[in-house]
């Protein structure tokens, strides 16, 4: 009975691993169209400035240890350890900061509800529509 059980959680782990879809998103508020994964890419690695119609975007990730990994291999095309270190490159020389990063999903929706130029990521589950909106789906 054990490792029948035993095999159901990891069973029910593994399905939940495979359906999470991660979603970039910014708040309701915000007039920033669709973004593509290019676009999406140049803001977070500060090769873009301003937003397409305007504004300085205000790139938002999870704090270490939290599950970035998702984003920075499908939006990025880095790990998190190459992410933080494009990032400690960038700030060391000068020439961009890193994004703020943040406890939890939570947390970055507060965020974007109040900075419509705040730019996140979240699973797509947890991309209530009364609060963000989706603006790539990678």
């Amino acid at each position: 009975m054990k490792f029948t059980h035993f095999l159901f959680t990891i069973a029910f782990t593994a399905s939940s691993l495979v359906s999470a879809e991660v979603v970039v998103v910014m708040g309701t508020g915000s007039t920033v169209p669709n973004l593509s994964r290019e676009q999406v890419s140049n803001i977070y690695l500060s090769k873009t400035r301003q937003f397409p119609n305007g504004g300085t975007p205000v790139p938002l990730i999870l704090a270490q240890g939290n599950n970035n990994d998702e984003f920075f291999t499908k939006v990025l095309n880095r790990s998190d350890a190459q992410a933080r270190a494009y990032w400690a490159r960038l700030t060391f020389t000068g020439k961009g900061i890193a994004p703020r990063e943040l406890k939890d999903s939570n947390e970055i929706k507060q965020t974007l509800s109040s900075n419509p130029y705040a730019i996140g990521f979240v699973q797509k589950s947890e991309a209530d529509s009364n609060v963000v909106k989706i603006v790539l789906t990678p």
